[in-house]
């Protein structure tokens, strides 16, 4: 069930960078329904992006490498999600669902998702963490996303060097 980032968004319906982040991750599932997982992940993916495979890789390569096969068909749908104060970093989690497009009605795998999203200097969300975990038996599926109150205290720190922080993670998984 899709329904309106504004309605769709408990305790922060007036939150312009969460309703888009929501959007962004809607729009994301439905290129990949249209256009399969390959062209979908492209295009919603960060350059510097990482994707959990059995380890961590570089999420772009990961998928220019994959065939272009449009026989899966991968989709999902946020069930949670939330954006920093500053509006920069976002995350959003819920289940995803794998089918044979020519058996679509007999689901290959299911599971969970948790993508971390950052906001490009062109405004533009982009996934920079993509990771997933599968699961024997899937779950409802979600009738609206999940967030924290908006009066929430959030982290306003200083943010941690990402680019090293992603040469590590990249470093001490290879």
């Amino acid at each position: 069930l899709l329904l309106g980032p504004i309605a769709a968004v408990g305790g922060q319906a007036a939150n312009p960078n969460l309703n888009r982040l929501v959007a962004a991750e809607r729009a994301f599932s439905r290129m990949s329904e249209a256009k399969g997982a390959r062209e979908a992940f492209l295009f919603h993916l960060a350059d510097d992006a990482i994707v959990f495979r059995q380890r961590p890789v570089p999420g772009r390569k990961s998928y220019q490498d994959m065939t272009a096969s449009s026989a899966v068909l991968l989709t999902w749908a946020p069930e949670y999600a939330d954006v920093s104060a500053g509006g920069d970093i976002g995350y959003t989690t819920g289940p995803y669902v794998v089918r044979d497009r020519a058996r679509p009605g007999e689901p290959a795998a299911h599971g969970h998702y948790v993508s971390v999203w950052e906001r490009q200097s062109n405004r533009e969300w982009r996934v920079s963490l993509d990771a997933g975990v599968r699961h024997p038996q899937s779950g409802p599926a979600p009738e609206s996303v999940a967030t924290l109150p908006a009066d929430c205290k959030r982290w306003r720190g200083p943010r941690a060097d990402r680019d090293a922080v992603r040469a590590a993670l990249l470093k001490e998984e290879s």
